[in-house]
C-alpha cells in the first residue's frame, strides 16, 4: 500500500529524519513538521492517509494536535494515527475523545514501526471501504 502521504509531527530533527529517509525508502510519500502548530498549518492543504505525532512537544503537543484537529471544522479527518511516546505503555485516557490507532515507544524499534505502520494503513483502508 506504498504512496499513501504520512505526515510525522517530531521536534527531535533526528527522530523526523530517521522516520522519514525510512518511509521514503519504502514508497511513502512523506511530509515532516517540527510540532503540532506547523502540522496544523499543512492541513489547512491537504489530509495525510497517517499522522505521525510524538506526543510530549513544546507548544501543541501530539494529543493536544489530535483534540485540535477532531474540533476544528474544515480540517479534514485524521484518517489514521499514530503517537510516539517516551514511554512504554501509553494509552489515552479513559473518555478522551481522540483516537489513536496505535503507539509506540522510543527508541524506535524500525522493522516493528515498518509493520505498525502497515497495519494502520490497512485498518484505516478496512474502515474507509466498510463506510462507504
Amino acid at each position: 500500500m506504498a504512496g499513501e502521504l504520512i505526515l510525522i509531527v517530531d521536534d527531535e530533527p533526528s527522530i523526523r529524519r530517521l522516520l522519514s529517509g525510512h518511509l521514503l525508502r519504502r514508497g511513502y510519500r512523506v511530509v515532516v513538521a517540527r510540532d503540532g502548530t506547523e502540522a496544523l498549518r499543512f492541513f489547512e492543504e491537504e489530509t495525510p492517509n497517517l499522522l505521525i505525532t510524538d506526543l510530549n512537544m513544546p507548544g501543541l503537543g501530539g494529543l493536544d494536535l489530535l483534540r485540535h484537529l477532531k474540533a476544528v471544522d474544515g480540517l479534514g479527518p485524521v484518517t489514521a494515527t499514530m503517537i510516539i511516546s517516551g514511554t512504554k505503555n501509553f494509552a489515552p485516557t479513559h473518555g478522551d475523545p481522540v483516537a489513536v490507532d496505535d503507539s509506540l515507544s522510543k527508541p524506535i524499534d524500525m522493522a516493528e514501526f515498518s509493520l505498525r505502520v502497515k497495519r494502520v494503513l490497512r485498518l484505516a483502508a478496512e474502515r474507509a471501504a466498510s463506510a462507504e
